[in-house]
Order: structure tokens, then C-alpha cells, then sequence
């Protein structure tokens, strides 16, 4: 019989999880990890959602937002995207790359971009790269944050509703720091 607790090796779902789905991407669960998060907790991703803005200089409805990963964008041209996450505004749409191991493509962005103003047409679309470092990647994409600035915006102790101790926030914001993308929260062990 296949017993749970013999697989639980942390209190910490997302480290867990991470542990026993079967992907070869850390990227890839990461993104589904923090798409949840936010479709989980509107208010935690109305703050991402308006740091974004803020960074990008621009002011739009936001009201509704909807999370999607891995959709695909094409166009009559036969070229093909699929953005790590996109959100959807009334106002505006957000198209989001995240790089855990992998280089940052500056073509990739700039296709995906392209292909995603014309799908979300007349709506106006930014780009944002989430990395480790994206000092030399300023350019690449419209905002670009770290990691590690999602795990604290994601962590400020501005006391909402569903964030609870120990609630899905306070877990994806301990994992991001377990998998070397910000700092693990707590005192030192």
C-alpha cells in the first residue's frame, strides 16, 4: 500500500510536490507553482500585477484578472510561442518569461511580444522577465524582475485575508528561497 507520509519530506507543499510530479523543469513547475498562487489569491497578484505596472510606467484596468500558463500564440505566418504565463486584464495584458536555469533569449521575447500584440489587439501588451539576475537583460522585456523581488512583494507582511501562516503564499514564498531563487525566510538555521 502506498503510504503518503513516507513521501512527505518537508511541511512545505510546493518542496513537496516538487519532489514527486514527474518534470524535468524546474521552470516549468515554478510557473504553474506561482500561477496558482496568484489565481489562488487575487489580492497577492493585484500587487504583483501593480508592481508591474508601476515598473512599466503604464495605467490600465485591472479589474478580473485571469492566469494562464503555457498559452500558445501563433499568427498567419506559421510562427509559434507559448509565453510562460500570461495574465489577462480588461485593460491590458501581461506576458510573462521566467528563466530559472536557462539564458535569457532575447529573440524569444521579442517574438513572443509581437505575436501576443496581435492576438490581445487593441489591448496593450508588456513583457516581463522574471530571473535570477536580469542586470544585463534590461532591455530584453518592458519589466524585469528577480526572483528574488517577486519572493518579497509576494512576503510583505501586509496582512490579508488568505495569508495566513502557513498559507499557499507563505509556502511558495519559503520554496522560491529552497530553490535558490530568493532568500529562505525564517531566522538562520
Amino acid at each position: 500500500m502506498f503510504s503518503v507520509l513516507g513521501v512527505v519530506k518537508s511541511q512545505n507543499l510546493f518542496f513537496n510536490l516538487r519532489g514527486v510530479i514527474p518534470t524535468a523543469s524546474a521552470e516549468d513547475f515554478v510557473t504553474e507553482a506561482l500561477c496558482w498562487v496568484l489565481s489562488s489569491n487575487p489580492p497577492v497578484a493585484e500587487r504583483l500585477v501593480r508592481l508591474v505596472l508601476a515598473e512599466g510606467g503604464v495605467t490600465a484596468d485591472i479589474s478580473s484578472a485571469s492566469w494562464s500558463t503555457q498559452v500558445h500564440l501563433s499568427d498567419a505566418r506559421s510562427q509559434s510561442r507559448r509565453p510562460d504565463m500570461i495574465c489577462e486584464c480588461p485593460g491590458i495584458v501581461l506576458v510573462f518569461e521566467h528563466k530559472v536555469e536557462e539564458e535569457v533569449v532575447p529573440t524569444q521575447i521579442a517574438a513572443q511580444r509581437a505575436l501576443a500584440a496581435e492576438h490581445y489587439a487593441p489591448r496593450p501588451v508588456i513583457t516581463v522577465l522574471v530571473a535570477r539576475d536580469v542586470d544585463s537583460h534590461r532591455a530584453v522585456a518592458d519589466v524585469c524582475l528577480t526572483w528574488r523581488r517577486v519572493q518579497s512583494l509576494l512576503d510583505r507582511s501586509e496582512p490579508l485575508p488568505a495569508h495566513a501562516p502557513n498559507s499557499l503564499v507563505d509556502q511558495f514564498v519559503e520554496f522560491l528561497g529552497l530553490e535558490g531563487l530568493g532568500r529562505i525566510p525564517g531566522p538562520c538555521p
